[in-house]
Parts: structure tokens; C-alpha cells; sequence
């Protein structure tokens, strides 16, 4: 931990990085209060380098915080069904159980439907949508969606993905929200943007190999 004040020594935190095995995932995560940290930012963003999984930094700015207190100040519980305790869990009414152990088990339901169902469209089919898409003749655009669709065919190479049925699934669920998540609309991706989507939706279907 750091209060920001000291400078990160990056060849420490390598060697300290080592001394775990690479098995152990790691993450570095910072909160900056009433400032910016431009070192912590920075690390946050890069520890990777030195074999972080992930790297989180947020800051809380006084107006932030001040509104945070205000409404921990003001909370009106009276007209919502909130429960707590400040003593123990067996304080919590026998209806909280039971309506956790049904969350529980509607949640395993769901889970189940999405690993085991048939509710999905094939990476084949897509497949065939996207050869019916015309090549723009426009190589590139000045966005960052063909760097992310190349992020995202590194990340169906993950060993979870070796399961074909949940690769599958989440091709799928990129295609279905693509406009969604990126504001960018099939028929306006440039070439290589559909050439690096092609490329994702042939290694979910079987046709290439990462």
C-alpha cells in the first residue's frame, strides 16, 4: 500500500512480482482522494508490465465525497424494504434467508439455461451474415474498434474458451450488441475493422485456429 507520497520502485515490485507463483493472479488498485495521482495512474495502467493481471485507479474529489456523506446523512430507509444489522446475521428475519436461497437458486436456473441452452445463434450462421456484408474499400478509420476487435480475438485464445459452446456464446452476444457497445453499425465498419470480426467469428465456428 502507498499514500502516494513515496515513488514506486518498479524493479522491487518486480522482484516482490516473482517471488509469487505466475499462477496467482494479482491486481493493483488505488484510490486518489481529493487529487490526482499521475504515478499511480500511470503504474495502474501499466502493471502488467510486471505481471499484474489488472490495474485499477479511481479518484474521489472533495465534491464527491462531500456528496457521498450527505446522502450516508439523509438516508431514508422507512419507505424501502433495505434490511440490516449492526450485530450479527442471525439478527436478519427467516424471510432474507429464504429469499436468498430463492435468488440462489433462480440464479443457478439462469446459469444453466445460458451453458446449457440451445438459445443462441451459431458462430456458423453469423458466419454467413458477414459474407454478405460489402468491403467499403475504406481501410482503416481513425477509431479505436480495430484495436479492441484485436484485443477481443486475443482474449478468445483464454483457456476458458477452449469450451466451443461458451465461445460461441460469447461471439454471439458481441455480435447481438456490437451497435450497443460501440455505437457503430455492421454495414459501417471499415475493411479491416470486418476483416478483424471475420477473422473472430471463422475461430469460433472452427474454421481457423488462434
Amino acid at each position: 500500500m502507498t499514500d502516494g507520497q513515496d515513488k514506486i520502485d518498479a524493479s522491487e515490485l518486480l522482484r516482490a512480482r516473482n517471488a509469487i507463483d505466475r499462477k496467482t493472479p494479482l491486481q493493483t488498485m488505488f484510490v486518489a482522494i481529493n487529487q490526482t495521482n499521475e504515478q499511480l495512474m500511470r503504474f495502474a495502467m501499466d502493471s502488467h508490465a510486471i505481471g499484474v493481471e489488472r490495474g485499477f485507479y479511481r479518484e474521489f474529489t472533495s465534491d464527491h465525497i462531500k456528496d457521498i456523506l450527505d446522502d450516508a446523512d439523509h438516508l431514508n430507509l422507512a419507505k424501502r424494504n433495505d434490511f440490516f444489522t449492526e450485530k450479527s446475521a442471525n439478527e436478519l428475519p427467516q424471510e432474507i434467508y429464504r429469499l436468498l436461497d430463492e435468488a440462489l437458486r433462480l440464479a443457478a436456473k439462469f446459469s444453466d439455461q445460458i451453458y446449457y441452452g440451445s438459445r443462441y445463434t451459431s458462430a456458423r450462421t453469423h458466419l454467413d451474415e458477414l459474407e454478405k456484408l460489402k468491403w467499403r474499400d475504406v481501410k482503416q478509420v481513425d477509431r479505436p474498434l480495430e484495436k479492441w476487435l484485436v484485443k477481443i480475438r486475443k482474449l478468445a485464445l483464454h483457456p476458458i474458451f477452449q469450451d466451443q459452446r461458451l465461445l460461441e456464446r460469447m461471439v454471439d452476444d458481441l455480435l447481438i450488441n456490437l451497435e450497443r457497445l460501440t455505437g457503430i453499425k455492421m454495414d459501417s465498419l471499415s475493411d479491416h475493422e470486418q476483416e478483424q470480426l471475420r477473422h473472430l467469428v471463422r475461430f469460433a465456428a472452427g474454421f481457423e485456429e488462434g
